[in-house]
């Protein structure tokens, strides 16, 4: 997938190799979050639960695999997965990258991503892949996230 430009105002972010856009939250803020992400091939976060939070997922292109609690399934293009507060889920996105629209019902999401991420100079690919995970589980933590297994393999 090339280095896609998103459409439309919000705050650029990259995280974990990936180009993330918030459209609406903050983080500590009451109110919903609405995230716009250009993920890589082969991202996959660790298994982790929102312990506060619902969160959604549509799939505006590429293919990804999803564990959402027992449950694992492929998704593509057009395709919607919610995850409910305290469901374990993780996922790992396909060969040639994914574009997804993620909502989540508190500014906890976008939070975290405004703190383990760092500011885009430019709405594009961050030009490497570098992730660590244990800081970002910490973060994770102070958003009332928790990472409860690996990646999916």
């Amino acid at each position: 997938m090339e280095s896609p430009v998103p459409s439309g105002q919000g705050r650029h972010l990259w995280f974990a190799g990936n180009l993330v856009t918030i459209k609406a939250g903050s983080g500590g803020l009451p109110g919903p979050t609405v995230l716009e992400a250009h993920l890589h091939a082969g991202h996959a976060p660790p298994l982790h639960v929102h312990n506060d939070e619902d969160e959604a997922f549509y799939l505006l292109a590429g293919a990804m695999r999803f564990r959402n609690g027992d449950e694992e399934l492929d998704l593509g293009a057009g395709d919607f997965l919610m995850v409910r507060r305290g469901t374990p889920h993780a996922f790992r996105v396909g060969p040639d990258g994914a574009r997804t629209l993620q909502l989540a019902t508190s500014g906890a999401l976008a939070g975290f991503m405004e703190e383990a991420g760092e500011p885009a100079p430019e709405p594009a690919m961050p030009p490497s892949t570098a992730f660590d995970r244990e800081r970002v589980a910490a973060v994770a933590e102070r958003w009332d996230m928790t990472v409860v297994g690996p990646p999916l393999s």
